[in-house]
C-alpha cells in the first residue's frame, strides 16, 4: 500500500512544505523539465526542452505534489499548499499556468550578473562529479547565454500572470525579510 511507499519517497523525494528544496527533480522522472542540462553543458538536452510542451511534465509534476500532500497526512509534514521555486518557471509560464491556474508567481528580481555568477560557480562544482568536469569558463558562457533565453521567456510570457496573481519583489530585499 501506500504506507509501504512513504520510506521511498521519504528518501527519493524529501520534499515538504518547510523544506529547502526544489520541485525540478519530479518534472525529471517523466523525462522533462530543464535539470539535466544542470549537470553539465548539454545544448542538445536544451534545444530538446525548448521546443518541447512541458505541459504533460507539469501534470506529472502536480500528480506527484498530490501524492506527497496525501502521505504527508496527519505528519509533521501535513500541507495544504506548495511553494515551487525552480528556476525552470521563468520560462514555462505557460505551462505552470495551465496546469496551476491558481497560482500566485512571486517575480524576484536580482541582479542578473550575481546571478549568472552564482549559478556558473554552484553548476561548475556540480560537474566536478563528472569523469570529464566542465571548465568555469564554458559553464559561465553557456548558462550567461541561457539566462538570457529565461529572462526573454519571462519577458514574452509575463502578460499569462493576471495582475492579481504576480508579485514582484526585489531580492535583495526578500534576503532581508523573507517573511
Amino acid at each position: 500500500g501506500l504506507n509501504g511507499a512513504l520510506p521511498y519517497f521519504k528518501r527519493m523525494h524529501d520534499m515538504y512544505p518547510e523544506h529547502v528544496h526544489e520541485e525540478i527533480a519530479l518534472l525529471t522522472i517523466p523525462y522533462g523539465g530543464m535539470s539535466p542540462e544542470t549537470m553539465a553543458v548539454m545544448p542538445t538536452w536544451r534545444d530538446w526542452y525548448l521546443a518541447s510542451d512541458q505541459t504533460p511534465f507539469y501534470d506529472y509534476m502536480k500528480t506527484m505534489l498530490k501524492v506527497l500532500t496525501f502521505l504527508g497526512r496527519g505528519t509533521e509534514r501535513e500541507a495544504d499548499r506548495w511553494l515551487l521555486k525552480s528556476p525552470q518557471h521563468v520560462e514555462q509560464l505557460q505551462p505552470l499556468m495551465t496546469v496551476f491556474p491558481d497560482a500566485t508567481v512571486i517575480c524576484t528580481h536580482r541582479d542578473p550578473v550575481a546571478v549568472a555568477k552564482s549559478m556558473s560557480t554552484m553548476l561548475t562544482y556540480t560537474s566536478r562529479m563528472s569523469r570529464n568536469p566542465e571548465k568555469l569558463a564554458d559553464v559561465g558562457r553557456y548558462w550567461i547565454d541561457r539566462m538570457g533565453r529565461m529572462l526573454q521567456g519571462m519577458a514574452d510570457q509575463r502578460h499569462l500572470l493576471p495582475d492579481e496573481q504576480s508579485i514582484d519583489v526585489k531580492f535583495h530585499e526578500f534576503m532581508a525579510d523573507d517573511i
